[in-house]
């Protein structure tokens, strides 16, 4: 399994933060992970960053679908896969 880009569990990493310290839960939450991220797509895009076409299609085919589960599981990703 591939490893998990680390601009985008970064991105993933500063969002969580930022939602546990405002206190942000169920949709409301969903919906900020989402305008966060396609913040950062553009972001990186206007930067050109090399990793904004990877960051770009996870918001789309991922967070857009699943909202802030999604970004956990982002920036958990590779802890679990060395607890394994």
């Amino acid at each position: 399994m591939k490893d998990t880009n680390p601009t985008l569990k970064s991105i993933a990493e500063r969002f969580i933060a930022r939602v546990e310290h405002l206190e942000f839960k169920g949709k409301q939450r969903d919906k900020l992970a989402l305008e966060f991220f396609v913040g950062c797509c553009v972001g990186l895009e206007i930067a050109g960053h090399p990793d904004a076409q990877c960051v770009l299609n996870t918001t789309a085919l991922l967070i857009a679908t699943r909202g802030y589960g999604e970004v956990v599981r982002i920036a958990s990703d590779d802890e679990r896969r060395e607890a394994a």
